[in-house]
């Protein structure tokens, strides 16, 4: 027989979007480098050598004659941490709109697949579609639903693979799911899917203290608002300094068109 003890049964809610994500990650101690393109060569129909401007376009791995830009480690000494011990670090993802982005967030917290590993690169272009599509997920609207369908594709966009385990978590005492994702990329993506909550397509019930993401109007970088996240629900700045440096620069372009 069931038990009905509250404290024993939980809501599945909380089971869904309270989980845990366990990965032992590394970073390489020398560092990265920010690789150009090497865009590959063919011999057109004259038997000139070409080169092919939109093969990176449809095109990842390496080829005979061309590379994708990357990122690369400087050296093969890794250093081992606990990435999923940052719980906003898929904000931090969420930032990497450039590929020098990518270099600082590749540098503090190591490649995101194992790409390094089997390729000897990360490749640039593929994780910032990764960043953007993160980016439409924390605006959400008709414009960013459709980018992403889009990016989706008809058959679905595989994010990864997970082991799945039922453990004992000792900050409560209570049985937890706890996925392990191969690799950085899928635990962030699971950071996501957390940290939006469960039943956000049916609206937010901020009286139940769901998230919610804002995109701060000074520096461009997304901050959670509202209950326990230390700001306020219709907050439009990640700090306080922001907001008073943004009508700052606000006032200082008034006062110079009106002079």
């Amino acid at each position: 027989m069931y038990r009905t003890d509250k404290r024993l049964i939980h809501p599945i809610a909380d089971h869904v979007t309270n989980f845990l994500i366990e990965l032992k990650w590394h970073r390489h101690v020398s560092g990265y480098e920010l690789l150009p393109s090497v865009q590959p060569e063919y011999l057109d129909g004259d038997g000139q050598l070409r080169r092919d401007p939109e093969f990176w376009e449809h095109h990842t791995l390496l080829s005979a004659r061309g590379r994708p830009a990357r990122i690369a480690p400087c050296g093969e000494q890794k250093l081992s941490y606990e990435p999923m011990k940052n719980d906003e670090l898929f904000l931090r993802f969420a930032n990497v709109e450039t590929p020098e982005d990518l270099l600082l967030f590749v540098s503090r917290f190591g490649p995101l697949t194992d790409s390094v590993d089997k390729a000897g690169y990360e490749p640039v272009d593929e994780i910032l579609r990764h960043s953007n599509a993160f980016r439409s997920w924390l605006s959400q609207g008709a414009q960013t639903e459709r980018a992403l369908n889009n990016w989706a594709g008809k058959a679905g966009r595989r994010l990864g693979s997970l082991d799945i385990f039922i453990v004992r978590d000792p900050a409560i005492g209570a049985p937890r799911f706890q996925y392990r994702p191969p690799h950085l990329l899928s635990a962030l993506w699971l950071q996501l899917m957390r940290g939006l909550g469960a039943g956000r397509a049916e609206g937010r019930n901020h009286a139940a203290g769901e998230r919610e993401y804002r995109e701060c109007l000074y520096c461009g970088n997304w901050f959670e608002v509202g209950a326990g996240s230390g700001r306020r629900l219709d907050a439009k700045f990640c700090l306080d300094e922001h907001r008073i440096l943004f009508n700052r620069r606000h006032a200082a372009k008034t006062k110079g068109k009106r002079g």
